[in-house]
C-alpha cells in the first residue's frame, strides 16, 4: 500500500498553492498592462472620458498667478494610451494615462464640493498635450461637456 509521509503531503499542497499563484498573477497582470488600455486620439476630434474628479492646487510655491487657484484633475475609471500625432512634437504618445487635468468653465460645468473625489462624471472634450507649468498632469482636456456618470446628455 502507498502512502505519503508529513513533509511530502505538505509539500505537495505547497507546489499547488505556489502553481495558483502564478496563475493568478499570470491572469490579472495582463489586464493591467498598458497597451490594453483605452486607445484615444489628440484633436480634433472629441473622446469621452469617465472617472471621478478632484480638485488640486499648485502647490507651495506656484507662480503668482497660480496662487489660491485649483486645476480639476479627471481620475480615470480605466487607463489610457494617447496615440501621437504624426510629425508632432508637441502631441506625443502617452501610455499608462490615469490622470487627465481638465481644462473647463467652471461656471458653465458648475461641481459641488461634496461631488469631488466621490462622484463619477462623464466627460466630453478634446486632448491635447501639456506644455507649460501651469499643465498638473502631461495630459490636457479642452471640456466640452461634464456631466455627472449615467446622466442624460443635455438637450440645447
Amino acid at each position: 500500500m502507498f502512502s505519503l509521509g508529513l513533509f511530502d503531503t505538505l509539500s505537495m499542497k505547497s507546489t499547488i498553492i505556489k502553481m495558483l499563484l502564478i496563475a493568478t498573477a499570470a491572469l490579472f497582470g495582463t489586464s493591467l498592462r498598458a497597451d490594453d488600455g483605452k486607445q484615444v486620439s489628440y484633436g480634433p476630434s472629441s473622446v469621452t472620458l469617465t472617472g471621478t474628479i478632484i480638485e488640486e492646487g499648485y502647490g507651495d510655491d506656484p507662480l503668482p498667478m497660480d496662487r489660491g487657484k485649483h486645476a480639476w484633475i479627471l481620475r480615470l475609471d480605466r487607463t489610457i494610451s494617447v496615440r501621437a500625432k504624426p510629425g508632432d512634437e508637441v502631441d506625443t504618445e502617452e501610455k499608462n494615462v490615469t490622470e487627465v487635468h481638465l481644462n473647463v468653465d467652471h461656471a458653465k460645468h458648475p461641481i459641488p464640493k461634496d461631488a469631488f473625489g466621490k462622484t463619477r462624471f462623464t466627460v466630453t472634450g478634446v486632448l491635447y498635450h501639456a506644455i507649460n507649468v501651469h499643465h498638473l498632469r502631461p495630459i490636457m482636456m479642452s471640456v466640452s461637456d461634464l456631466k455627472p456618470a449615467g446622466a442624460k446628455a443635455k438637450h440645447d
